[in-house]
């Protein structure tokens, strides 16, 4: 697309930064999943467990963890002892860059962090309604948010409040939450009123990109890219290539952090063949691009109104439910596209025990503190939910139902979730005719 300079390319391919050459979690069960072949999952090792302390540090009384000093914690805030770390870990554990409270080594990892210890009495999981004064969104259904991680803000986009939108708004997530809304310039046009859509954030771009939708004149086959350095700017339009993916709404799109490439899957369209994935890049420049859908395996047969996230550790996309096509057979399966940046390759996940029922229009998000896909909502065809499911990303893959305090968000579809990393927590927005904000909060070192 020659306005901004993007190539459409096949699909050939907590705060810590992923290492974008090979690695990822030892032994972890769905790596290497095969098309039409259920992964093993009995042999899957578990995450290490923290170590013990191995040493009284002498000294008694302590009401914080921060009196016990370098490498030590303290083991009752009411006036316990402080104990110290094991010993080859000692001289990396409760650090400067180490969570408050977070001061257990834990596995063999050398670097103190979020992943190397474990939580000495992490706050307990609850639900938290914002309280935001003055302007705010229309409530709405069907729009999309990202999470612009240089303002620290989440930027919403479009939607349903029974007519289509165009707006754009922006909540300051530091300090007191608070929305305003946003007035990009254009460089030839902007995107027209919609909603079921797909966005993602592109951290090396700052910029949110937008694509499909069902829109007020039909639907839309164009990638529009909104700038987020310095005053917000739409570029993007009418495309410039052959053999790009048909009009969709109802799909998923995701960033992949490793190669900062977007992909796209699934949606309201006609034959299969169509659904993708494909594989946006905005770091080359050229004109007359194809997209391109080579991924191997059996797709995923529901695909539309499904929920994905990108696992950067294993460069892997975890999808899960959805309905097929426009019918009313809606599955609560979940698919694994591994290799994303590589040569990409659809696997099917055995789920043992319990696991949420079938559903579409749910949220999704990647909680890179716990390693894990958080999912909220949805609807099953007959009733909407107001569930809290956590699908474990680091071991044995497995389903839990999460039960946090306070009051929750209540039964909603057609809302959206992103991740507020540097306060470990889901923010959820909209859905149906609502348009309060929910923060998922807890289960860290605080």
């Amino acid at each position: 697309m020659r306005y901004f300079g993007i190539l459409l390319l096949p699909l050939l391919a907590c705060d810590s930064a992923v290492p974008v050459g090979t690695g990822g979690r030892d032994a972890t069960p769905f790596n290497d999943a095969r098309a039409d072949a259920a992964p093993e999952f009995e042999d899957a090792a578990a995450a290490p467990d923290a170590v013990e302390p191995v040493q009284d540090a002498g000294t008694s009384g302590c009401t914080s963890h921060a009196a016990c000093g370098l490498g030590g914690y303290c083991d009752d805030l009411s006036g316990g002892r402080c104990l110290t770390c094991a010993a080859d870990d000692e001289a990396h554990c409760g650090n400067a860059s180490s969570p408050p409270g977070c001061q257990i080594c834990s596995g063999s990892t050398p670097e103190c962090s979020a992943g190397a210890c474990a939580c000495v009495n992490p706050a307990p999981l609850s639900w938290v309604r914002l309280d935001i004064r003055g302007a705010a969104p229309s409530p709405r259904k069907e729009h999309s948010a990202i999470y612009d991680a240089q303002s620290q803000a989440m930027i919403v986009f479009a939607g349903d409040d029974g007519s289509l939108r165009s707006d754009l708004w922006s909540l300051a997530l530091s300090g007191t939450p608070a929305w305003t809304r946003l007035t990009p310039t254009a460089v030839m046009s902007t995107p027209s009123a919609r909603s079921q859509h797909g966005a993602v954030y592109n951290a090396r771009r700052r910029s949110m990109l937008v694509f499909g939708g069902d829109e007020a004149p039909g639907r839309e086959e164009y990638v529009w890219e909104l700038a987020l350095v310095g005053p917000p700017a739409w570029t993007g339009g009418p495309p410039d290539f052959v053999g790009g993916p048909s009009t969709r709404k109802g799909h998923w799109f995701v960033q992949s952090s490793r190669s900062h490439s977007s992909i796209m899957f699934g949606g309201d369209v006609p034959l299969d063949y169509q659904k993708g994935p494909y594989r946006l890049d905005l770091d080359v420049v050229g004109v007359g691009n194809r997209w391109f859908n080579p991924a191997s395996g059996t797709r995923p047969s529901a695909t539309v109104g499904a929920a994905a996230i990108y696992d950067p550790i294993e460069d892997r996309i975890v999808q899960f439910g959805g309905a097929v096509g426009t019918s009313t057979v809606i599955v609560d399966a979940v698919a694994i596209l591994s290799n994303v940046d590589g040569q990409p390759n659809w696997g099917t996940v055995n789920i043992v025990g319990p696991h949420p029922s079938a559903r579409r229009d749910h949220s999704a998000v990647y909680d890179s503190q716990h390693e894990r896909m958080l999912v909220y909502g949805g609807f099953d065809g007959t009733a909407v939910s107001d569930e809290l499911w956590s699908f474990d990303v680091s071991s044995a893959p497995r389903w839990t139902r999460l039960t946090p305090a306070g009051t929750a968000p209540g039964p909603r579809r057609g809302h959206t979730a992103i991740y507020d990393e540097p306060r470990d927590r889901m923010i959820i927005f909209g859905g149906d005719d609502t348009s309060d904000v929910y923060a998922l909060e807890g289960e860290s070192c605080r």
